[in-house]
């Protein structure tokens, strides 16, 4: 089972991105931002990963995909947890990202 993590600043596409990625059929898709390795889950993490490795277990998927843009801090963390983890970082030019800003109001 291998772990896909997508993050980044916010309005960079993440969404997106991990939308797409999550289609395949061989992808379970977290739909949510799980924030699974932020400060305030420190004590659960491992039990989140456990969960969402039985529920791809049971889906038969061999990726398990997790959409956390403020896991952008913590990529150290994740690899000494999950060291054979995929990390995929967006990035967007930065008045583009200030313009979607001003946009969602």
């Amino acid at each position: 089972m291998t772990f896909i993590f997508v993050m980044g600043c916010g309005h960079t596409g993440s969404s997106i991105l991990a939308r797409v990625l999550g289609s395949h059929p061989d992808v379970y898709f977290i739909d949510y931002e799980s924030g699974a390795f932020l400060a305030n889950r420190f004590f659960e993490n491992q039990q989140i990963l456990d969960k969402f490795s039985a529920d791809a277990t049971s889906m038969k998927c061999q990726f398990i995909l997790e959409k956390t843009p403020r896991h952008i801090w913590h990529v150290d963390y994740i690899m000494s947890l999950v060291p054979t983890s995929k990390i995929i970082i967006t990035f967007r030019n930065g008045f583009h990202v200030v313009a979607s800003l001003i946009k969602r109001g």
